[in-house]
């Protein structure tokens, strides 16, 4: 997009050194003057608009607790969000407000809040639009069965590919702005696939091929895929470390692409305050907040292909 970007209004610009004659741009004659003008049109008029595509299991989805950031958050007004979460339909929200985009809606988020509040301080002045899918507890290769009644990722018949795909064509099609590009692809999942040793193996081939197919949807193979590290819970997925070690291969076979190192390291829950149970697979309020700012350094800066994240007090 342009925004209010004219050639034809550079050729009206006088050199007052020339004492009114024309501008150093328009010097050249009429032809030369506007094939120089457009050139300077486009060089200084680009579109200032980013927008980033958000996909995963739960953890994308977002289990951080609004109530313990809230006295402190303000809406982030130059970022716009669509969210849709496991199989439901997806809307825009303008501003990003806090909690309406977790896995419960009014009460958690994910990484678009961190992920918003670094991207506020990197590109000020700019609007940031996050589209996010995700669906929890799901696998990217796993068979369909009574765990994953909604099929992997993989399956391109399989719900939740169809259901993926619907709401991004949803999402661009009820946006604010004509998208014509999306600047980066983040994925957070793997832990399903941590459950057999078959699909464990097997994740670095399986996320490549997937990343190519996301690739294709959004019209570009070379937007940059960034995706984290998963957790290793191995009372809930006994092949969780050949799943961590098999996305370092990924990042070393995917074209463009980081790898958040060490996400697993970030806190979960000990007890889940919106469920009261014991979540040790799910990042607490404070992993959530900086797994969104090491994904938007990642995004943001030409750092190595591994990203290390570090966990910091935030403001609470």
């Amino acid at each position: 997009m342009v925004f209010g970007c004219d050639w034809r209004n550079l050729t009206k610009v006088r050199d007052k050194k020339r004492g009114g004659g024309s501008c150093p741009f328009c010097s050249f004659g009429g032809i030369m003057r506007k094939i120089i003008a457009v050139i300077v049109a486009l060089a200084c008029c680009v579109n200032a608009d980013k927008v980033f595509l958000l996909s995963g299991q739960s953890n994308m989805g977002g289990e951080g607790y609004a109530p313990d950031v809230l006295a402190n958050f303000k809406d982030i007004d130059n970022v716009k969000i669509y969210s849709a979460n496991s199989g439901g339909a997806g809307s825009w929200y303008s501003p990003l407000t806090l909690g309406c985009c977790g896995n419960i809606a009014g009460k958690q988020f994910g990484p678009e809040i961190g992920m918003a509040k670094h991207f506020k301080k990197k590109f000020p002045g700019e609007q940031i639009y996050f589209i996010k899918v995700a669906y929890s507890a799901t696998c990217l290769s796993c068979p369909k069965s009574a765990q994953y009644l909604q099929g992997p990722w993989l399956d391109v018949s399989s719900f939740t590919w169809t259901w993926f795909v619907q709401q991004y064509t949803n999402a661009i099609k009820t946006s604010p702005i004509k998208i014509s590009k999306i600047d980066g692809i983040f994925w957070m999942q793997g832990e399903g696939d941590g459950g057999s040793y078959q699909t464990a193996i097997s994740y670095a081939s399986n996320l490549s091929l997937f990343a190519q197919r996301m690739r294709q949807l959004v019209g570009d193979q070379n937007t940059p895929f960034i995706f984290g590290q998963i957790q290793n819970w191995t009372k809930q997925w006994p092949y969780g470390e050949i799943v961590q070690a098999q996305q370092l291969l990924a990042s070393n076979q995917i074209p463009n692409s980081k790898l958040v190192m060490r996400s697993s390291d970030l806190p979960t829950w000990d007890i889940d305050p919106t469920s009261g149970g014991q979540d040790p697979f799910h990042y607490n309020t404070v992993g959530q907040l900086e797994l969104g700012r090491v994904f938007g350094i990642a995004a943001s800066s030409a750092l190595p292909a591994e990203i290390v994240a570090s966990v910091v007090s935030f403001p609470r």
